[in-house]
C-alpha cells in the first residue's frame, strides 16, 4: 500500500502537535528546573527530570506517535483495510494527540504552581479517551494494529467484527465509569480496574468464545 496523501486530519494533527510544541515553548522559561512527571494515587509527584526532558518529552512522543500512525497503514500486512475506514483511523489518530495535549497541558499546570484536581482530571482524560475509542472501534476494519487485537480476532474477519460491535458499548462504558469515578471518593486504582476489566478481559474472552463457536460449527455460521 502506498503512503497515504496528506488530508484534512493531517493538518489538524499537525495543528495539535504545534499547539502542544507552542504553549510548552511560551512557559518554558517559567517552568522549574526539577520538573514533576509522575504522580502517586494522591496527586504526589513521586517522578522528576530535569526541565529540558520533562517538559519536552510529551511533545516529542506526540511527533514520533503521529509518525508511527502515518507509518501503520504501509507496513500493515492488510493495509488495503485502512481505505475502508480511513476517516475513522484519523479520527483515532487526532483523538491520541489530542489527549497527549491535554495530558501536556495537565503537566504545565502542576510545574507552573497552578492549583487543580489532578487525578479527577486525568482520570476523566483518560475516561474521555476511552469513550472516544469505544465509538469509533466499532467502525474499526481488520488490522493488525488498531482495535481489538487478539489470536481470534486477527484469525477470522467475521470473528473481528463481532468484537468489535460488543467491545464499542463496552469502551464508552468503561469510559463513563471513569468520568464518574473522578467526581467519586473512590480509590484511582478501583475505577482504573474495573474499568480496564471491561474494555479488555471481556472483549478479548467473547472474541475466543466466538471463535471456537465458529470453528466447531464451521466458518461459515450465521453472523450474531
Amino acid at each position: 500500500m502506498d503512503s497515504p496523501p496528506l488530508r484534512w486530519s493531517d493538518a489538524a494533527a499537525l495543528l495539535v502537535l504545534a499547539v502542544t510544541a507552542g504553549g510548552t515553548a511560551m512557559v518554558y522559561p517559567s517552568l522549574p528546573e526539577q520538573f514533576a512527571v509522575h504522580f502517586d494515587a494522591t496527586g504526589t509527584p513521586d517522578s522528576f527530570y530535569g526541565r529540558a526532558l520533562g517538559a519536552t518529552l510529551v511533545p516529542a512522543i506526540s511527533v514520533v506517535m503521529y509518525a508511527m500512525f502515518r507509518v501503520l497503514p504501509v507496513i500493515d500486512p492488510r493495509g488495503e483495510n485502512f481505505r475502508k475506514f480511513r476517516a475513522t483511523y484519523d479520527a483515532i489518530v487526532l483523538l491520541t494527540l489530542v489527549f497527549l495535549a491535554f495530558v501536556q497541558g495537565l503537566l504545565l499546570a502542576y510545574n507552573l504552581g497552578i492549583d487543580y484536581p489532578q487525578n479527577a482530571l486525568v482520570l476523566g482524560g483518560v475516561g474521555l479517551l476511552f469513550a472516544g475509542l469505544g465509538v469509533l472501534f466499532r467502525h474499526a476494519e481488520p488490522n493488525w494494529f488498531v482495535g481489538i487485537r487478539t489470536p481470534w480476532t486477527l484469525s477470522d474477519d467475521e470473528v473481528w467484527r463481532r468484537t468489535h460491535r460488543v467491545a464499542a458499548p463496552l469502551y464508552v462504558l468503561a469510559g463513563a465509569l471513569m468520568v464518574v469515578g473522578a467526581f467519586l471518593p473512590v480509590p484511582t486504582e478501583f475505577v482504573v480496574g474495573v474499568a480496564a476489566a471491561i474494555a479488555a478481559l471481556v472483549p478479548a474472552a467473547y472474541s475466543f468464545v466466538v471463535y471456537r463457536r465458529r470453528e466447531r460449527g464451521g466458518r461459515d455460521s450465521p453472523s450474531t
